[in-house]
């Protein structure tokens, strides 16, 4: 017995898949919807941006490759933002930032350029 997202009992699907269609048809008897995945070449990757060191003491570096408006975003594990600022790179792009008045442990760095968002863990340990 199943029970499908929209709670009806349902009863196993038995039976052959032989195309992508009925798959989705399958999991779409149940209530559960396809998703869209895009794929191509991206435009903010993640090897254009580098944290060094990392771990860090406190003084470290974000290095970017990027064309256009950058946020980055420094936030603790709480979720708590520490640091914001709106850059415009243009080319390769480096940032110094200072984590001496913090607590150690874990730190995501947040750069969002356009519509794409990449997300680095900092570890701070002094």
């Amino acid at each position: 017995m199943l029970i499908a997202p929209n709670h009806d009992i349902v009863e196993p699907f038995i039976g052959w898949i032989n195309s992508t269609q009925d798959f989705i048809d399958a999991f779409e008897s149940f209530g559960i919807q396809q998703a869209t995945c895009t794929t191509g070449v991206d435009e903010f990757a993640e090897e254009q941006i580098s944290i060094y060191p990392n771990p860090t003491t406190g003084s470290f570096e974000l290095k970017l490759n990027h064309n256009g408006n950058v946020n980055v975003k420094l936030v603790n594990m709480l979720g708590a933002t520490i640091y914001e600022e709106n850059i415009s790179a243009s080319g390769e792009f480096t940032k110094k930032l200072d984590l001496y008045g913090f607590e150690n442990g874990i730190y995501f760095i947040a750069i969002q350029a356009g519509d794409k968002t990449r997300v680095k863990k900092l570890r701070l340990i002094k």
